[in-house]
């Protein structure tokens, strides 16, 4: 067997020193210390704002839409995990397929005008293993016809768009910390966004709708990431650039070496920065 999607381990020791620190203060969730370094950590690394740490990536998706006070039609793409449509189904809102692109496998903007309706309140669109989607041309249409934007980043972690974070784009964007992505807490996720209300909102929500012990403020539900995800976080984050560096060297060996003539890979565009987490191919239909 290959293992295509071998989870990093960092160094035991590495990890072992973080759980020591748990130990010691004697807290495993609810936002401790460890959640708090590794948001102020990734917001670093990958230059956002501010972005809300959650137990995983669908659970980002669903307060995603529920923060944004999504109903009625989402447009979603087809090619994607199951989760972009299930969380779309699960909050109660109804799902409209569109066609991909052939070219980059990500929703095909051309094709989504024509599926608005009055039901429509929102576009969910994938980056598909980690390459953009034409955000120009959602937002554009998002801007015409009074759509919100969530764009599913789960295989995003470092891309960059013309010098800037993908994740900025849309009104939120959602990571997976899944133990098969390039950056993982096992299990884990984040929403990413550039409104600072739409990130307390989702801070709130996360917890139950609860500040302090008996005082609630809005519906919510147990989204937390514990303190023993965030400690795995803080050891794998720092090998991340050795990790994509890694996938990079290989993507030119398979570049290289395949048979270009009996298969066909996406061409990384220009003005992209990727993390070369996949290597998607095309084959030819014999």
């Amino acid at each position: 067997m290959i293992p295509v999607s071998k989870t990093y381990f960092p160094q035991f020791d590495k990890y072992c020193s973080y759980l020591e620190r748990i130990w010691h203060n004697g807290w495993i969730t609810n936002n401790g210390e460890l959640l708090k370094e590794l948001t102020e950590r990734l917001c670093s690394h990958l230059e956002l704002p501010g972005l809300e740490l959650v137990a995983n990536g669908t659970i980002a998706l669903q307060l995603a839409i529920k923060a944004l006070d999504i109903k009625g039609e989402v447009i979603t793409t087809p090619y994607s995990y199951v989760a972009t449509t299930t969380s779309i189904l699960w909050e109660g809102c109804e799902p409209v397929f569109v066609d991909i692109d052939e070219n980059t496998f990500c929703i095909n903007p051309d094709l989504i005008e024509g599926a608005i309706s009055d039901q429509t309140s929102a576009i969910l669109a994938t980056h598909v293993y980690g390459y953009p989607c034409n955000v120009d041309k959602i937002e554009a249409i998002a801007k015409k016809h009074n759509l919100k934007v969530i764009y599913d980043a789960a295989h995003c972690f470092g891309v960059k768009l013309n010098g800037e974070s993908l994740l900025m784009h849309g009104d939120a964007s959602i990571l997976s910390f899944h133990a098969t992505k390039l950056f993982h807490t096992a299990e884990g996720g984040a929403i990413a966004c550039r409104d600072q209300d739409i990130l307390k909102r989702v801070s709130l929500m996360k917890k139950f709708g609860h500040i302090g012990e008996d005082e609630y403020l809005d519906i919510g539900i147990n989204a937390k990431m514990s303190e023993l995800h965030a400690a795995l976080g803080l050891c794998v984050l720092p090998q991340v650039n050795t990790l994509i560096e890694l996938r990079r060297e290989r993507t030119e060996l398979y570049n290289q070496l395949l048979d270009h003539q009996e298969l066909r890979t996406l061409v990384i565009p220009d003005n992209l920065e990727y993390n070369y987490s996949y290597y998607p191919v095309v084959f030819t239909d014999n």
